[in-house]
This record gives C-alpha cells, sequence and structure tokens, in this order.
C-alpha cells in the first residue's frame, strides 16, 4: 500500500486475529501482589477487536477475584465508538494529545502496540519509535510490552529505546501460517518493563 493510501485510511493496520491469539499464549501475566486489577491498554485501540480478544484470552488464565481492565486510546471517532462497545475505557483523540497518569488511573500491566507505520514530520522520527517512547511510562515496574511493526521500520531508536528501557527482550515475526507473514511483513516484539 503506498504511503498517501496508508494515511487516507487513517494508517489503520487491525492486528489479524491469528497474531493475537500466538500473543496471549506467549505472555505470562502474573498481577502485581495484592492488586485486583490487569490494565490492559491500547493506545492506537482502532476497533478494540485486537485488545478484547487479548484480554478474553488471558481471563481464564487469572486468579479468581483479579479483574482485567481495558483501555485504548482512537483518533478516528467511528472506531473509538465501536471500541468502547468492546473495552471498559476509550479515550476518542490522538494518541499525542492523551496522556496516561498513572498516579490518577493506575498503572498498565500489558501494554499492545501497534502503532501507525509512517514518519512524523512535527516529531522528526518514526511514528513506531514515538508512539513506543510516549507510551513507555505508563507501563508499571515489570509490565509488558507487546509492540507490533514492520520489520522494514525497526530503526535505530526504537531498538536503543527498547535496549533502555525493557527487560527479557524477545521478537517473533508473524507466522508462515495463513500467509500472515508474506502479508504484513511484520513482527511482534516483547518485553518487561
Amino acid at each position: 500500500m503506498s504511503r498517501l493510501a496508508a494515511q487516507e485510511k487513517g494508517e489503520y493496520y487491525p492486528t489479524p486475529p491469528a497474531v493475537i491469539e500466538r500473543i496471549a499464549a506467549a505472555l505470562h501475566v502474573s498481577p502485581v501482589k495484592d492488586k485486583p486489577v490487569l490494565r490492559l491498554f491500547d493506545p492506537c485501540a482502532g476497533e478494540g477487536l485486537a485488545l478484547g480478544q487479548l484480554a478474553e484470552a488471558l481471563r481464564p488464565r487469572l486468579p479468581e477475584g483479579v479483574e482485567i481492565e481495558t483501555w485504548g486510546v482512537e483518533i478516528n471517532p467511528r472506531r473509538a465508538a465501536e471500541a468502547a462497545q468492546r473495552l471498559n475505557v476509550v479515550v476518542e483523540a490522538p494518541f499525542e494529545a492523551a496522556a496516561w497518569k498513572p498516579g490518577q488511573w493506575g498503572a498498565v500491566s500489558l501494554l499492545l502496540l501497534n502503532p501507525p507505520y509512517d514518519y512524523s514530520q512535527t516529531q522528526h522520527k518514526r511514528m513506531e519509535t514515538f508512539f513506543l517512547e510516549k507510551a513507555t511510562p505508563a507501563l508499571e515496574t515489570d509490565g509488558l510490552l507487546a509492540y507490533i511493526v514492520p520489520t522494514a521500520s525497526l530503526e535505530w531508536n526504537a531498538l536503543r529505546h527498547l535496549a533502555l528501557w525493557y527487560d527479557d527482550l524477545s521478537i517473533y515475526r508473524f507466522p508462515d501460517e495463513g500467509g500472515l507473514f508474506e502479508q504484513f511483513k511484520q513482527c511482534v516484539i516483547f518485553g518487561r518493563r
């Protein structure tokens, strides 16, 4: 898809359900001791499908009494309205204008990040890197990251940020089954803050 075509559709690239299944299977989430909430955050929530699916996959694996909260940010009004049907809290706004306040809302246990794939003229960096840098502070200590990006857009600044802010880093390309890697040329990077 050309850059102009991607911008026309709002840089919206929903994560395939088969990839979310694999992400859920790879995650070893455990709530912080004495914390009854596992908070999941998607700053590019789209229609809320990916985060909703991830929450449903994780829910049966949690100890009794632990609840999941799903939070999302979405710039597109139609997609934000769809996401609001699936997630606990949705903020309709550009991510750049939405500031997560851990002291007010609590820290995030899991960050699902599938940002726009483009270069930001205002930030002077790739959007993938900007979203990663801006979303990282929302994660609690030992919080988990699932960062979905095209393999071609992994740049030095993003890799440096990952190395400085995250431990236990691992990277997996989209699966070959169903032609997902061939179609999207993307990978998932996992890390623990």
